[in-house]
């Protein structure tokens, strides 16, 4: 280990003028890499081979993610591929991805069929998102025997807002956890239509209440009326107290005051005005009162 590594890793503080001498070769490399990249390329290659610190060969790293050219490009892969400290191959993988372009997501796929470090794979899947790369995420999805991966795989689409490809996993997954997964990363794209749908047409009722769950969790102008639809056709009792919870979770007191209203059950209908005495709400408490009458 080289000794200001070693240093820092006992913790020691590094001489100041260590530092200094670091700040000024960080502080060359940029220059150098603006006014002359093609001589910068070869001598951040030399720093990464070389005995400087971490610090330096991770800034280093940076300034060469800047530059467009093949032998950049290269030399960011070779760390990304687990040529270096681990650290940096991770900080490399998120490079590629922020760089983008066809070669660096094909890069990205080599470097996960090519290890078997979960860590660098995860950060691979990472990378995908701002490389915008929703085909390779769903093929990860589909054919990744790590149930963690594909997890992951699934809410790295949920962020890419990849609603068409999640729909897609979702009609062939049979895992249970996944398929739950599925369902909070259409919460995060923002797909209430296809919450909705599942809501309605999901065979398994606890995946049913997941997807309701998450409906709850969004804006209620837009997902209210369609919960309050859902309570008055559904049958299942344990369904409808994830109903009434989601539009609590809402506040949506116009919604649980109308299904009070109509709601022939007794115990059901404790169940939301219960939720309702727990409102500080004009609606909620002027129903309350009413009941007092």
């Amino acid at each position: 280990m080289l000794e200001a590594e070693a240093r820092q890793a006992s913790g020691q503080a590094i001489s100041p003028e260590a530092q200094a001498d670091e700040e000024l070769k960080l502080l060359a490399l940029r220059g150098l890499m603006q006014s002359d990249p093609e001589r910068a390329v070869p001598m951040v290659e030399q720093l990464l081979a070389g005995n400087s610190s971490i610090k330096v060969k991770t800034n280093a790293l940076f300034v060469l993610s800047q530059s467009r050219s093949a032998r950049a490009r290269e030399i960011i892969t070779n760390v990304a591929k687990g040529g270096a400290n681990p650290d940096l191959q991770l900080r490399a993988v998120r490079y590629l991805g922020a760089m983008g372009g066809p070669e660096n997501r094909q890069i990205l796929e080599d470097v996960y069929r090519s290890t078997n470090d979960i860590s660098v794979k995860r950060a691979v899947i990472r990378s995908m998102v701002p490389a915008g790369d929703r085909a390779r995420l769903l093929s990860i999805a589909k054919s990744e025997s790590s149930p963690e991966l594909r997890s992951e795989a699934v809410g790295q689409l949920g962020a890419l807002r990849a609603t068409t490809e999640l729909s897609e996993l979702y009609t062939t997954e049979s895992s249970a956890d996944i398929k739950r997964r599925i369902i909070q990363s259409l919460m995060v794209a923002g797909a209430s239509d296809k919450l909705t749908e599942l809501a309605r047409t999901e065979k398994d009722p606890e995946l049913r209440r997941t997807a309701i769950r998450n409906l709850g969790v969004m804006n209620s102008t837009k997902t209210g009326d369609v919960l309050r639809s859902l309570y008055s056709s559904e049958t299942n009792a344990q369904v409808k107290e994830e109903i009434i919870n989601a539009l609590f979770a809402q506040r949506n007191a116009t919604a649980l005051v109308e299904m009070a209203r109509a709601e022939k059950d007794p115990a059901m209908k404790r169940e939301i005005v219960q939720r309702l005495s727990n409102m500080r709400d004009k609606v909620a408490t002027d129903y309350l009162l009413e009941l007092l009458k």
